[in-house]
């Protein structure tokens, strides 16, 4: 018997025995005369085996994106394709690592065809994989993963210079809003008035598959109207009847059509406050009575104790006080709006005034129906625009006989 250890560079699709060498060794039989072998004919010399020494080797990649296009988004999938220099046998599960720190990993089935040297790996994008040039870092093979030929040579894991590089973006962040403007900016807009609400947002965006709608806190809503391709989104709000004293973005709809260049969809959550009031020179809490100037806040017409109204508008404002009216507060909800006290009402301060950290809001306390009237002699009390008015604005004057008379002060909130 003869032992053959096959060495590197060894190969033939067809081994044979060439001949037998005895290198000064002697074969006799074991007759008396001890006859030497004869080797100048072996037959069977076709041995039936191929000797294969050649580790398999990565000819080319290609790349296969699922969305299309060379940028790729979160939760997006890449194939990429590993083409061998011959048929291999593929157990476990190699991988390839990404430049951006995602993993690549073999697929059987699908487009892979070992038989052919073809091998499939499918990477998804996740959450803070970010590189603006991918690239394959290397092949692993690992946990017992294994990519040998028919002959058991384990594959040469080096990779092609050029198809290391797979050329595409991958982002995985969605875009934001980074601001939020109306126009108009200041003041309140009325029943039947428009405003434009423009969204910046981190990069540029597409508008496709549905009509994004940013939901209002006052009930309405405000459409899309255009900047696609851009950074800068415009919506166009038409007021009805909702009521707002301060109007603020809640959130959007359709958001999943406002995408990057990678497919990453804009968040639904969204709240900004645009600083603006909606017919807001409407009573707060819908109780009748618009609060225009020249108005009478009389005993048919005033909000119930514990309610509030809100002057959005700018002018002054003169209010008639009876001394059966509960009143609760008032809010003067714009920086150009004054509210004057007609002479001679029986009205009292009975905490002063301050300034409401939510509307920015000179606000006056009333007296209740059942505390006695003041004296009709007290004079005209006039309240500061409350664009002059500080955090805390100094307490009405009111003569000391009035002060004897008034309800204990309460707090503002």
């Amino acid at each position: 018997m003869f032992k053959y250890t096959v060495s590197a560079g060894q190969d033939t699709s067809d081994l044979q025995i060439a001949g037998v060498v005895t290198s000064g060794a002697s074969v006799k039989d074991t007759t008396a005369s001890h006859n030497s072998a004869d080797f100048s004919y072996v037959p069977n010399s076709d041995l039936g085996l191929a000797i294969d020494t050649r580790a398999p080797s990565i000819t080319s990649v290609g790349v296969t994106v699922s969305s299309g296009g060379t940028a790729v988004g979160l939760g997006g999938t890449v194939a990429i394709e590993l083409q061998l220099s011959e048929a291999v046998v593929v157990s476990g599960t190699p991988t390839l690592k990404l430049s951006d720190g995602g993993t690549a990993v073999y697929v059987p089935g699908g487009s892979s065809n070992p038989a052919g040297g073809s091998l499939e790996f499918d990477y998804t994008v996740g959450s803070g994989q970010n590189t603006a040039d991918l690239t394959i870092s290397s092949l692993s093979l690992l946990s017992g993963a294994t990519i040998t030929d028919s002959a058991g040579n384990p594959v040469n894991p080096t990779l092609p210079p050029a198809g290391k590089n797979l050329h595409l973006t991958i982002d995985s962040i969605r875009p934001s809003v980074t601001s939020a403007t109306i126009a108009p900016s200041s003041g309140t807009i009325s029943n039947g008035g428009t405003a434009v609400i423009t969204l910046k947002l981190s990069e540029a965006v597409t508008v496709s598959g549905g009509t994004p709608v940013l939901d209002l806190n006052d009930g309405g809503t405000a459409i899309y109207a255009g900047g696609a391709g851009t950074t800068s989104l415009t919506f166009d709000y038409v007021v009805g009847s909702e009521t707002a004293a301060d109007l603020r973005i809640t959130g959007i709809e359709n958001a999943a059509t406002v995408v990057d260049s990678a497919g990453n969809a804009s968040s639904s959550r969204l709240s900004f406050d645009l600083k603006l009031g909606v017919n807001a020179d409407f009573w707060k809490t819908g109780k009748s009575g618009n609060f225009a100037a020249g108005s009478n806040w009389t005993l048919n017409a005033p909000p119930a104790p514990g309610q509030e109204a809100v002057i959005g508008v700018a002018g002054t404002y003169t209010v008639s006080v009876t001394s059966a009216a509960a009143v609760a507060a008032i809010g003067i909800g714009n920086k150009g709006a004054t509210l004057s006290i007609a002479s001679g009402a029986t009205f009292s301060a009975a905490s002063g005034t301050g300034i409401d950290a939510n509307l920015g809001a000179v606000v006056v306390i009333a007296a209740r129906p059942s505390r006695p009237a003041v004296s009709s002699q007290i004079p005209a009390l006039s309240l500061p625009r409350a664009a002059a008015s500080s955090s805390a604005a100094a307490p009405l004057a009111i003569p000391q006989r009035a002060r004897s008379q008034r309800p204990a002060a309460g707090s503002l909130n």
